[in-house]
């Protein structure tokens, strides 16, 4: 009458699937606050519903860095300077800038997606993760991006009711400028977060290519800027 193991164990449900929730927008809270809990594996960062807009936005955050790059270029007669087609768009109407922005935002999203997602696989091989998920690399290294590409967007958005043109906004000294000099070292600290929830990486790999190097990026290049600017004075 007694079932043997092997048929009780062969009768037994197979046990169900972690529950992985659909990204909601509240969830993005944490992606800023709480980038552990974000990237714990609970909610699903690779649905394309979600995933699509991110990497737009991201692709806009780089478009408009990209405008500034340019127009701080001029301003310090460095190089080349400024191009007649990003002149045009930065002292365009804003909706000339905004188409501008989407479509190479389109473009420049989907490079960064794969581009960027590719080089942020690398790193983390580099930092001792082996059988590396390219897909959930690049969900991770995207959805860190987007912590500075998200505050560029909306301070250009602001900047569209306050200025004629965004060219009139680069110009002008705003508060806004130096509270967005926090978050691409915080997108370090999230991507470091990311990758160490995300991947089984070395302590001290992990802290080098996605803590010590990035800040150290960032550094370099605000450090020189300020120092043009100070030279230039």
């Amino acid at each position: 009458m007694n079932k043997t193991v092997a048929e009780t164990t062969s009768q037994t449900p197979p046990k169900p699937q972690s529950d992985v929730k659909p990204v909601k927008l509240i969830d993005f809270v944490d992606l800023f606050s709480r980038p552990a809990q974000f990237f714990s594996g609970k909610i699903n960062i690779s649905s394309v519903s979600i995933l699509l807009p991110v990497i737009l936005v991201v692709g806009i955050g780089n478009f408009i860095d990209r405008i500034d790059s340019r127009l701080i270029r001029a301003e310090f007669n460095l190089g080349s300077g400024v191009n007649e087609a990003i002149l045009r768009i930065a002292e365009g109407s804003w909706a000339y800038f905004w188409v501008a922005a989407v479509a190479g935002g389109i473009v420049g999203g989907a490079l960064t997606y794969y581009i960027a997602g590719l080089i942020y696989k690398f790193r983390l091989w580099l930092a001792g993760a082996r059988d590396i998920d390219g897909g959930l690399a690049r969900n991770v290294n995207i959805y860190s991006t987007l912590v500075v590409s998200f505050p560029t967007v909306i301070i250009a958005i602001v900047a569209a009711f306050s200025f004629d043109n965004y060219y009139q906004h680069f110009m002008a000294d705003s508060a806004l400028d130096v509270l967005f000099l926090v978050f691409p070292f915080w997108s370090v600290v999230v991507s470091y977060i990311g990758a160490t929830t995300a991947f089984e990486l070395g302590v001290w790999k992990a802290r080098f290519w996605f803590l010590i190097l990035p800040t150290l990026f960032y550094l370099t290049v605000f450090g020189g800027i300020v120092w043009l600017v100070a030279f230039m004075q």
